[in-house]
């Protein structure tokens, strides 16, 4: 049975990522989510002083698909768009650092609505460990953008098992070390604009080619 810490999460120390050697090119539509997703959590930092401050990073495949490495010309990159895999990607991974997907939507859908701007399809995707969905999550259309929101987190296992035994609130970086491939640790920071490598894996691996 898998064990959810509480809704409200500890008080973790900011790590510095390592510096990676990738950009994201951003639509229009994806740099208006960013900049809502950064002005949201700034109005929430002056309004709500019973939440703690939080961060939004782009999670997952979307970061792996968009990414441009500086310092090589890999067999993966396409240059005529502008992807490291030659994708588009329009389902976006909100990883939020000190609070629940579902409490950020509720949150964050009226942010938008009083903007104007309209938010489409809100659903609370439940907890499912039969089908690998060990935390409940929430999902929205904004822009034309398919968006998951959901908390980092660090998972337990049992020995032998990729089945988590527990779930809890976490850094990027342990959030980044429970994913299922090197590239797919990567973040996209809305705040600073910049690609994090927490694991410092990805970088080695894929962009320090001579």
């Amino acid at each position: 049975m898998i064990t959810l810490a509480e809704l409200t999460p500890p008080r973790l120390p900011r790590v510095q990522p390592a510096s990676s050697t990738a950009e994201i090119r951003l639509t229009e539509q994806e740099d208006s989510l960013c900049t809502l997703l950064d002005e949201c959590t700034k109005h929430l930092a002056k309004t709500r002083e019973d939440l703690q401050p939080i961060e939004c990073r782009i999670a997952g495949g979307w970061v792996r698909d968009k990414c441009t490495p500086f310092q090589a010309e890999l067999s993966l990159w396409d240059s005529n768009n502008g992807k490291l895999l030659g994708k588009e990607s329009n389902d976006i991974d909100i990883a939020l650092s000190s609070i629940m997907g579902i409490a950020f939507a509720e949150l964050f859908v009226p942010f938008l609505e009083d903007r104007g701007i309209e938010v489409r399809n809100v659903t609370k995707i439940a907890m499912n460990p039969e089908q690998s969905k060990h935390l409940e999550t929430c999902r929205a259309t904004l822009m034309g953008l398919e968006i998951d929101f959901v908390n980092l987190r660090s998972e337990e296992y049992a020995i032998g098992s990729r089945i988590p035994t527990k779930v809890e609130f976490g850094t990027p970086l342990q959030d980044a070390l429970r994913r299922d491939i090197t590239i797919n640790a990567l973040f996209y920071n809305v705040h600073t604009r910049a690609v994090e490598d927490h694991t410092g894996k990805v970088t080695t691996q894929l962009f320090s080619y001579t």
